[in-house]
């Protein structure tokens, strides 16, 4: 797993934090996929866009992920039934982590969210 120092957290960090942390200072996802610990930062946003170790992310994919640095667990196939998930019926999604039980992954949306697995099948592994 890859590691970065994260200044708010004030230590090296998964990988996935750094995407996270950046793509909420950036306004491509919602706060809330944050930790209570970041959020109660003031201006968490400021240090995260003037952090040494950020590269330029105005793409809609963060560069980690862009340049692979950041390996997927799975890729899964969405399966369900519900309106308003911003899924696609059959469509394959990587499975960034899973968290409680459920799949964090980037949605057609471009947030990075979680869903219960009961909305997919596992269509194969990442080694």
């Amino acid at each position: 797993m890859n590691t970065i120092f994260c200044p708010l957290f004030k230590k090296e960090v998964d990988a996935i934090w750094y995407i996270e942390i950046t793509d909420v200072a950036n306004g491509l996802i919602k706060k809330r996929v944050l930790p209570d610990c970041i959020l109660r930062i003031k201006n968490f946003k400021e240090i995260c866009r003037n952090c040494p170790n950020r590269e330029d992310d105005s793409d809609a994919i963060n560069p980690l992920w862009r340049h692979g640095c950041y390996k997927p667990l799975m890729r899964i196939k969405y399966i369900g039934h519900l309106d308003n998930v911003h899924l696609t019926k059959n469509k394959l999604y990587e499975v960034i982590r899973i968290e409680e039980g459920w799949f964090r992954i980037l949605n057609d949306a471009g947030e990075v969210e979680k869903y219960p697995p009961f909305l997919f099948e596992v269509y194969d592994f990442f080694g």
